[in-house]
């Protein structure tokens, strides 16, 4: 029988570690090897279609609305 756990990860159990943490991060997203999936809508006017685009699972990674 296969089964899985899951377990949550607790940012404060490596406080000590996360500037360090952060840096490599950020080196490897200016890299480019860490790659931000963003689908962005613009202006009020769409927010409507976007969030029935969300619930369709139509868009990828983040799904923003940039208003104003």
């Amino acid at each position: 029988m296969r089964r899985l756990v899951w377990s949550g990860f607790i940012i404060f159990d490596h406080i000590a570690r996360f500037a360090s943490a952060m840096d490599a991060i950020a080196t490897l997203y200016q890299q480019g090897k860490i790659i931000s999936d963003e689908h962005i809508s613009t202006g009020i006017e769409h927010a409507l279609s976007a969030i029935a685009e969300l619930y369709a699972g139509a868009n990828q990674g983040k799904r923003l609305i940039m208003i104003g």
